[in-house]
C-alpha cells in the first residue's frame, strides 16, 4: 500500500475526534444527577454568580485539580463526576455543580498528540473563569504549565480564553521546601506574559491543599469577580456560540 494511503485514513479520524469532542461533553450535564444542591461552605460562596457558570479547573497532571474539587468544593467526594466520551480519546473530565455554578477539570500536557489542543482551547473558549493550577515545587515543569496556559489559553488562534474572563492562578504546594513563592509564580506567570493575558481579572494566590491555607481568600476573589457579571457573562458567551 502507498505510504500516503496509510496516513490519510488516522489523519481523518483524528481530525474527527477533536471535532466532536466538544459535542461529546456539552450534553452531558443535563444528564448528571445532581439532585438539590447541598448548602456547603462553597455552595455558599457561590451562591451570587449567574446560573450555569462554567468555571474551568485546569492545568498539568499533579497539580491538585481534584483535591481541590473533592476536599473544598464538594459536599461529598462522590459528588464529583468523571464524564468521559465512548470513544476512546484518553480524555476526561471532573465535573461539580456547586451552587449555581459548574466547576470542569482537567488535565493538560502530558504525551498526548499536538491536535488534542483544539479541545483545549474549546475549554478555555467556553469558560466563565479559569482557575488555573500550578505545582509550584515542580520546578522542572513550571515552564511547561506556562507554556500550556499561553498556547492553549490565551494565544489559540480560534479558541482560547473570552475577553474579560477572569483568571486565577493557584500556585500549589508552597509547603514544600523547593516550593516557588507565589510572587514568583506571579513574575513567571503574570508580569511575563501580560500582553496574552489581556484587559482580565487575575490573581495569584499560593495554596496548601493539606491545610486549607490560602483556599478561602482565592475562591473569594473568584466568586466576587464573577457575581456582578451576570448579564456580561450571558452576552459573551452567547455571542461566542455563534461565531
Amino acid at each position: 500500500m502507498h505510504p500516503s494511503a496509510d496516513s490519510t485514513g488516522p489523519k481523518k479520524t483524528q481530525q474527527t475526534y477533536t471535532q466532536n469532542l466538544s459535542d461529546l461533553f456539552k450534553p452531558i450535564r443535563n444528564l448528571i444527577p445532581f439532585g438539590a444542591p447541598s448548602s456547603t461552605p462553597s455552595s455558599r460562596l457561590f451562591a451570587r454568580v449567574p446560573a450555569s457558570t462554567v468555571i474551568l479547573v485546569i492545568g498539568l497532571d499533579g497539580a491538585g485539580k481534584t483535591t481541590l474539587l473533592r476536599d473544598y468544593l464538594s459536599p461529598r467526594p462522590d459528588s464529583v463526576k468523571t464524564i468521559t466520551p465512548t470513544i476512546n480519546t484518553g480524555i476526561s473530565l471532573e465535573d461539580l455543580q456547586v451552587g449555581p455554578a459548574f466547576f470542569q477539570a482537567y488535565d493538560l500536557g502530558g504525551c498526548r498528540p499536538p491536535y488534542y489542543h483544539r479541545f483545549d482551547e474549546d475549554l478555555f473558549r467556553q469558560a466563565d473563569a479559569v482557575i488555573y493550577m500550578v505545582d509550584a515545587a515542580d520546578r522542572d515543569r513550571v515552564m511547561e504549565a506556562r507554556e500550556e496556559l499561553i498556547m492553549s489559553g490565551l494565544r489559540a488562534n480560534n479558541g482560547g480564553m473570552r475577553q474579560g474572563v477572569p483568571l486565577l492562578v493557584l500556585a500549589t504546594k508552597i509547603d514544600l521546601e523547593n516550593g516557588r513563592r507565589p510572587d514568583q509564580i506571579e513574575t513567571f506567570f503574570i508580569d511575563n506574559i501580560s500582553t496574552s493575558i489581556g484587559d482580565r481579572p487575575r490573581n495569584v494566590v499560593g495554596v496548601n491543599l493539606k491545610t486549607g491555607e490560602g483556599v478561602s481568600h482565592a475562591l473569594s476573589w473568584l466568586s466576587d469577580g464573577l457575581s456582578p457579571r451576570k448579564d456580561t457573562l450571558y452576552n459573551e458567551k452567547t455571542a461566542s456560540t455563534e461565531k
